[in-house]
């Protein structure tokens, strides 16, 4: 591949020096390859174009060699930099050093491309507020609407988890604009050639693939592979991609238990290598779960689709904001609760926002009721308000991370626990007779408990 640019690392100017342990690549390590499903292809929803049709996302395995990869032999040299930086740090060194011996054969690559999606805008402006800045350059920041599932800039570490040289490539078409630049989030090291007023210097721990010193994207169509964009989107190219032994299995898996909701309302449609996920085929995948390890997440999902087909045991139940939400601005409608009321059950309510990702199961709501439960919140106010509660990890609703405006998160969640609570017991009636519960007790060990604790039950 002829080069048209090169990696460029700006000085620090004797400031921070960025070590190994990227806080935001951290975040997503324990679980990369799932973590990054989830984070790119709730992005790609955030960016739909045209509601009528769904977000198509592709994820797609190949090998390239060195010098397929745009500045893979100076990409080489500076993995030979962080190894001398890194010395004193065994981890940081043997990851180094780890790379050096991939460059020398055949490197994975995931690419991962969406559809009906607007593409990178901005990436021919110096404008920082624009979302290929946001993505490509901004750090802890973003500017999504309302709607959107992320809001704290933090998710864009997913993809680089996930990759062995911490190197990825982002390509975008946005209507008249071809754009792709190469990002790599390494450490800080002493730039061996001359660098700024003609002297080496230290670098920060971050470096882009261009072809000016502004580290802006280059303005040219980009592919790796077989692939060629034709129409708006995003392409990502995570190289050296984590080993994986059953690489689409575990990311048909994370596409199932955090979008099912999504791609049975026909919000999104995922292909993983020659298989197609969409409504169609969602049943026969969900289906193919081993029933015990999945129990909860396909009950989840016969909830979901026969929500409306045995009234007795199925409850569909739109939000009346006189009951919930009124004084927090929230309006009639705004979210749906669908309970179903069985045998063996996980007593749980499986919390989604507006994009259908979804986030976690609420406990300890119905005592010993057998249900299980799914709250779709749809309205702008409420998918705002618990937007901004919500962990970088969309695992937990934790009002305490909200500084201004504390209070009114912190009794907009309890409340909506209560809620909840009296729902499922005016729905499903009162706990079995061979249970006594003190009244107002379980609301008190719920909510003194956390939502990390077991049930607790006082029994006769």
């Amino acid at each position: 591949m002829r080069e048209i640019g090169k990696w460029r690392f700006a000085s620090n100017n004797k400031g921070i020096v960025d070590g190994f342990n990227d806080p935001g690549i951290e975040t997503f390590s324990a679980d990369s390859i799932s973590s990054m499903v989830r984070e790119v292809i709730q992005n790609s929803v955030d960016q739909q174009v045209d509601e009528s049709r769904p977000v198509v996302v592709d994820f797609d395995f190949f090998q390239v060699t060195q010098d397929e990869i745009p500045g893979g032999r100076q990409l080489g040299d500076i993995f030979d930099c962080c190894i001398e930086a890194s010395q004193g740090d065994r981890v940081a060194t043997d990851f180094f050093e780890q790379a050096k011996k991939l460059m020398k054969g055949k490197i994975d690559v995931l690419r991962i491309s969406d559809h009906n999606t607007t593409g990178l805008v901005g990436a021919e402006t110096n404008n920082s507020k624009t979302p290929w800045h946001q993505l490509v350059k901004g750090r802890g920041s973003s500017n999504k609407n309302i709607n959107s599932g992320g809001s704290f800039g933090i998710g864009k570490a997913a993809p680089l988890a996930c990759s062995y040289f911490h190197t990825i490539f982002y390509a975008s078409k946005a209507d008249t604009v071809d754009s792709y630049v190469g990002v790599s989030r390494l450490l800080s090291f002493k730039q061996k050639e001359s660098g700024f007023f003609g002297k080496e210097f230290t670098t920060t721990g971050t470096g882009f693939y261009s072809a000016s010193d502004d580290m802006n994207a280059i303005l040219k169509p980009f592919s790796m592979g077989d692939f060629r964009r034709t129409d708006n989107g995003t392409d990502i190219y995570i190289l050296a991609l984590e080993k994986d032994k059953d690489l689409y299995g575990t990311i048909r898996l994370a596409v199932l238990k955090n979008f099912f909701v999504s791609i049975e309302f026909q919000k999104l449609v995922v292909h993983v290598g020659q298989e197609t996920i969409d409504r169609n085929t969602l049943a026969q995948y969900i289906a193919q779960l081993d029933d015990k390890k999945y129990a909860e997440l396909k009950d989840y999902y016969n909830l979901l689709i026969h929500r409306d087909d045995d009234p007795e045991d199925n409850r569909v139940i739109p939000l009346d904001a006189a009951e919930y939400g009124e004084k927090y601005g929230i309006k009639d409608g705004e979210c749906t609760l669908l309970l179903h009321q069985g045998e063996d059950l996980n007593q749980r309510v499986l919390m989604t926002r507006k994009t259908g990702m979804t986030l976690f199961p609420q406990s300890r709501l119905g005592n010993s009721i057998s249900y299980t439960g799914i709250l779709l919140i749809q309205g702008d106010t409420m998918n705002q308000i618990f937007k901004m509660m919500e962990m970088p990890a969309h695992d937990k609703w934790e009002p305490g991370r909200c500084k201004v405006k504390k209070t009114f998160y912190e009794n907009a969640y309890t409340d909506l626990k209560k809620y909840l609570r009296k729902k499922i017991i005016e729905n499903f009636g009162a706990p079995q007779q061979d249970v006594e519960v003190a009244y107002g007790m379980d609301e008190f060990f719920a909510d003194a408990a956390g939502d990390g604790a077991l049930d607790v039950e006082l029994k006769e």
